[in-house]
């Protein structure tokens, strides 16, 4: 640590920690600072403008009984890198450990009166550095740019968390600065303004307890690697309680600037046995955690912070974000509102979700160009949707690749050569449809069952489905993997040996019919085929699967209406073996006379 020897003004080299007493300035920088390479000589240095700030700070600090003063304009050589870049991971430390640190208002008229008014109008309260230099030491004399002392951090505590929201607690006590969550201290940071975009994030590392290397040069990069350095030594996720500035579809996980937390002033970890206390880590596929998720619609998920914002009445709001599955990884969607809507407050995670549950996975640090323009929909994109019968319930839907499911039950893709992909679920069916919506008695879940898709570049579809009596063991001493029973272990990308084997093992049929047994013994069949629609210039391929209801000689509700409107029409798209089904099942619906147009409710 370099000071100025209050006497001479000379600069003296301590190295490690200084074992004496030490007088600290904090100032905003003017015109013609004197700077370390100017204080080599004094003679040169006293015909600056800054030279008579040097001056009075060492007189003030020897009428404190102090032989030593540290000014940031002339005790870092700016020259040398690692000495700049020791000094701003020092700062907070030598700002803590100083015995007296003043702040120079410069702009603050002596003939001010009212302090509520003059603290607001100080430009010391609005720049980044003075943030870590007024949290820091243990107390900070207010001077006015005569130098007369016109208050002290302690004595003027209401009136300067009014202006900075800063904690009553911290500005008198700064030792319970890790207590605060993550996203109020970024809240104390926003709005306020820095020379060097860098340095927003530069001047924070002491209020967060961490260290990096100084990259000037790298633009909004450095409060991008900052958070990463938070997350490497926290749990507490309100650090994503973020909200972007301006309406945004898709972010990263990482916030712009601290300017997005300016709404995080009331923010507080939720202390509970259930908060999170999971491993975070930075890897080249971005954010690896295990969150609590909820769903919220197709394709999206709301991620809970386990953090709260208190409104007026000292209520906690609990607060989530909203995930979508983009690719290979999960994004922030909607960035600009947070998730507030929970049912209840309770100990329990995720309060209000029904459907809660964690999961492993894979947060993006940022959104770049090549990401977004995946994400995005193009003249090439082409669509694969499922369509399932309106009359029944589906459940534990999965997609394999998941990189290209926006939707649970679709596939959205760019012109490749050749796409196969498949959706595993499980079927709720509906006893008896002709029995009124309240006595309904849904059949228990069937084993699972897979769709399978194969697309071709000309837009020549094939479809299959398969129930989980058709996998044997062969495959699985074959080391291939058994996608009924672990289609999680599939990467977002699929597998390809096992994509390829559960496609062709699904188009094996001649026939694409399969009879599904549901757990309390009920049998019901399907059919399936795909049907390519244009629309909007761009092709969408839909996989319909349509139930045919065995043992009763009739087919339910819409699922009739859809076949006899299929069976009347020349509809090249349906294979024959699916027509004959279809007309077999009409004549017989005509013999029986028990058609019924009765839908139940989903």
């Amino acid at each position: 640590m370099r000071l100025i020897n209050t006497t001479t003004l000379t600069l003296e080299l301590f190295p490690g920690d200084v074992p004496f007493d030490y007088a600290i300035l904090s100032h905003t920088w003017e015109k013609e600072e004197v700077t370390y390479d100017a204080m080599q000589d004094l003679e040169a240095a006293r015909t600056k403008a800054g030279f008579p700030k040097i001056e009075k700070a060492c007189q003030v600090s020897r009428e404190a009984g102090l032989d030593y003063v540290w000014v940031d304009t002339c005790c870092i050589n700016k020259s040398s890198s690692s000495e700049l870049s020791e000094a701003i991971n020092s700062m907070y430390r030598w700002y803590r450990n100083s015995k007296l640190c003043f702040a120079l208002l410069s702009d603050l008229d002596p003939r001010a009166k009212t302090k509520e008014y003059w603290l607001s109008r100080c430009r010391w309260f609005t720049r980044g550095w003075t943030l870590q230099e007024l949290i820091a030491p243990t107390d900070v004399v207010f001077l006015d740019r005569d130098w007369t002392r016109r208050g002290s951090k302690l004595d003027l505590v209401d009136d300067i968390n009014s202006i900075t929201g800063i904690d009553h607690d911290i500005l008198k006590d700064a030792e319970g600065l890790p207590l605060v969550s993550l996203a109020r201290r970024m809240s104390w940071a926003a709005n306020r303004k820095t020379t060097r975009i860098e340095d927003q994030a530069y001047s924070l590392l002491g209020v967060f307890d961490v260290n990096m290397p100084m990259l000037y040069g790298e633009g909004h990069k450095a409060f991008k690697r900052l958070q990463e350095a938070i997350l490497t030594s926290t749990t507490d996720l309100s650090v994503f309680a973020w909200q972007a500035q301006s309406a945004s579809l898709y972010e990263g996980l990482l916030a712009r600037s601290p300017d997005e937390f300016a709404h995080c002033r009331t923010v507080l970890q939720t202390r509970s046995q259930f908060q999170f206390q999971g491993e975070i880590t930075l890897t080249n596929k971005g954010i690896k955690i295990s969150p609590t998720l909820g769903h919220y619609q197709d394709g999206m998920y709301v991620m809970d912070l386990h953090c709260h914002h208190t409104d007026a009445n000292g209520k906690p709001k609990p607060i989530g974000i909203y995930l979508s599955h983009k690719m290979d990884a999960y994004y922030r969607y909607r960035a600009h509102i947070l998730f507030t809507r929970f049912e209840a407050i309770s100990d329990e995670p995720f309060s209000g979700s029904n459907e809660a549950f964690s999961r492993t996975i894979y947060l993006a640090a940022s959104r770049n160009s090549r990401q977004l323009s995946l994400m995005q929909v193009s003249p090439n994109t082409r669509r694969i949707k499922f369509k399932f019968p309106a009359f029944v319930r589906i459940r534990d839907v999965h997609a394999v690749p998941s990189a290209f499911c926006p939707s649970r039950a679709q596939f959205q893709y760019d012109d490749f050569d050749h796409f196969f992909g498949f959706v595993r679920f499980a079927i709720e069916g509906v006893a008896d449809t002709n029995k009124k919506d309240s006595e309904h008695e849904r059949c228990l879940p069937t084993a699972p069952i897979i769709v399978v898709v194969k697309v071709d570049k000309d837009l020549k579809a094939r479809s299959g489905l398969f129930a989980s009596s058709d996998f044997t063991e062969v495959e699985r001493e074959r080391g291939l993997i058994n996608p009924l029973d672990e289609v999680d272990r599939l990467g977002p990308l699929g597998e390809p040996r096992t994509l390829s084997m559960v496609t062709r093992k699904g188009l094996q049929r001649e026939i694409q019919r399969i009879d599904v047994s549901f757990l309390n013994g009920r049998v019901e069949s399907y059919v399936v085929w795909p049907q390519v629609i244009p629309a909007r210039g761009r092709s969408t391929i839909e996989v319909n699967l349509t139930r045919i209801k065995e043992g009763s000689n009739t087919v339910a509700g819409r699922a009739w209406t859809w076949l006899d409107d299929m069976a009347k029409t020349e509809n090249d798209q349906i294979p024959s073996a699916v027509k004959d089904i279809i007309a077999k099942e009409r004549e017989l619906v005509k013999l029986s006379r028990r058609v019924t147009e009765k839908v139940p409710h989903r």
